[in-house]
């Protein structure tokens, strides 16, 4: 994620009601601090939480433990750090495999920081994180350093365990990734979604997450988390699940698809948003994060995206005149 990009600041919107007590299709249990992070932060709605995006050093780390932020969003893999010379989970994003500070060491800074928070009325002013795993070989160590630590603020468990538009093949398999979850933290957010990339689709406005996408996915959590039905009632518990969703492609998605989404769980809109994007969002119906940041030109005007359409013109162009060239010396020869 580009870190000199600002986050939006997120403005409610009087014209459209925020429904944080939306109604899933199956039954979460409320009873565990990830299921009430509004309540936890004492905040209006979903869409105040403040997210501290790519913390993934500890000066990036310090500034968001002195900011306003509820959640610290970070990036895993296996690396180097220079207090950890062997090969370990450290902060990071691919393709780098060196941080200046270990996910344990990470972890611990921000639990011993939450620990200063000892009043039940004081709990708002400590911060959970959004773990952002890129490694499956960081996955359960990691998981297994949370569980013995017993953190005691939400805790998103993030990974892109489908592959999106533009998207190159998952290193996370489904089945081994809520396999982990359940075995170590049932009770975390589980924060799934798709490997996507730059496509032109986006210049043609059919970029959009699909049906066959959302009946995957949904099919993989039923797998995970079993419905016990008694008559027409779902009484299993899951933990809760969100959907993050690039807002660029969320936006050209069916209406169903997001429909969908939000009847299994809540969105969590990521990158770059425009304020078009951004009024869009409000006319849903359910919980909603906003993880985004201010647009850039190439995100306002779809530039990057058009480079594909713009060299594939230019070659046929180009091969146009050669073939009319060579034809045009043929009829002289």
């Amino acid at each position: 994620m580009n870190s000199t990009l600002k986050q939006r600041k997120v403005t409610p919107n009087p014209d459209v009601t925020n429904n944080n007590n939306f109604t899933h299709s199956v039954e979460v249990d409320k009873n565990n601090i990830n299921s009430n992070i509004i309540d936890f932060f004492q905040v209006k709605s979903s869409r105040d939480i403040i997210w501290s995006h790519a913390t993934n050093s500890a000066y990036k780390l310090a500034v968001a433990l002195a900011s306003k932020c509820h959640m610290i969003e970070a990036d895993i893999l296996m690396g180097t750090c220079p207090s950890h010379p062997a090969t370990i989970a450290i902060m990071s994003h691919p393709p780098h495999k060196r941080s200046d500070i270990s996910f344990e060491d990470f972890i611990l800074s921000i639990h011993n920081a939450n620990k200063t928070f000892v009043g039940k009325g004081d709990q708002y002013l400590k911060k959970g994180v959004k773990l952002d795993f890129k490694d499956p070989d960081s996955l359960v160590p990691c998981l297994k350093f949370l569980k013995a630590l017993n953190f005691d603020a939400p805790i998103f468990i993030n990974a892109d365990i489908w592959r999106g538009l533009g998207g190159k093949k998952c290193e996370f398999l489904p089945k081994n990734f809520f396999k982990a979850c359940k075995l170590f933290l049932p009770n975390a957010t589980i924060s799934i979604g798709w490997k996507v990339g730059k496509s032109y689709k986006l210049l043609c406005k059919c970029a959009g997450y699909t049906m066959k996408q959302v009946d995957q996915a949904i099919a993989d959590i039923d797998d995970a988390y079993p419905l016990l039905n008694d008559g027409n009632k779902n009484n299993m518990k899951r933990p809760h699940i969100t959907f993050p969703l690039q807002t660029l492609m969320a936006r050209q998605s069916n209406d169903d698809v997001i429909i969908k989404l939000l009847n299994v769980g809540s969105i969590t809109f990521w990158g770059e948003a425009r304020d078009e994007d951004v009024e869009w969002t409000h006319t849903l119906n359910g919980i909603i994060y906003m993880d985004t940041l201010e647009p850039s030109l190439q995100a306002k005007y779809l530039i990057t995206y058009a480079l594909p359409v713009l060299l594939t013109g230019c070659g046929v162009f180009a091969l146009t005149m050669i073939f009319q060239m060579f034809g045009n010396v043929g009829q002289f020869s």
